[in-house]
C-alpha cells in the first residue's frame, strides 16, 4: 500500500510541474484565481439551470377530456423543456431569435385586394417558373385588416 501511495505522490507531482512547464495559459484565467471563479460560475450556473430554467410545462385546458387528449398524442407537452444554455430567458429569445435563425432568400410578390365592407386583403404569392405543376404557390394565410 505503501509503495502506491509513493507512486501517486510522485505521479502528481510530475504532472504538476510538467503542467507548469508547458502549458502556458496568460491572463486572468490562467492564474489560479482566475480559473477557479471561472469553474466556480461555471458550476453554480449549470446547478442554477438543472434546478430552476429546465421545467416541464404547465399544460392548461378547458376540461379534463381535452387535457387527457393531449397527453396522449402530444407527448412533448408532458417533457421537460431544456432552453439554450446561452438564452435561457424567454424575452431574451424573443429578440435574440432573428439573430439566429435561417432566413432564406423568397421573392414573392404582394396582392392587395379590397373587400367590399371596406377591409383589406393582403395576399403573398411565390412565382417559381421552375416548377410545371405548381408555377404559383401562395406564402402562408392571407392577413386581413377589417374596418374598425
Amino acid at each position: 500500500m505503501m509503495s502506491l501511495d509513493l507512486n501517486l505522490h510522485v505521479l502528481t507531482k510530475e504532472l504538476s510541474v510538467y503542467l507548469e512547464n508547458q502549458v502556458r495559459v496568460g491572463g486572468f484565467l490562467g492564474s489560479g484565481v482566475g480559473l477557479a471563479l471561472a469553474l466556480g460560475f461555471g458550476a453554480a450556473y449549470a446547478c442554477y439551470y438543472w434546478t430552476s430554467v429546465a421545467k416541464k410545462p404547465k399544460l392548461v385546458s378547458g376540461g379534463k377530456k381535452f387535457y387527457e387528449f393531449l397527453k396522449e398524442n402530444c407527448p412533448v407537452v408532458t417533457e421537460t423543456y431544456y432552453p439554450p444554455f446561452w438564452c435561457w430567458e424567454s424575452r431574451v429569445q424573443t429578440l435574440l431569435r432573428p439573430f439566429v435563425t435561417a432566413k432564406p432568400w423568397v421573392s414573392y410578390r404582394n396582392e392587395l385586394m379590397r373587400a367590399p365592407d371596406g377591409g383589406q386583403i393582403s395576399l403573398d404569392w411565390f412565382d417559381n417558373e421552375d416548377s410545371l405543376s405548381h408555377p404559383t404557390r401562395p406564402l402562408g394565410p392571407p392577413s386581413c385588416s377589417c374596418p374598425v
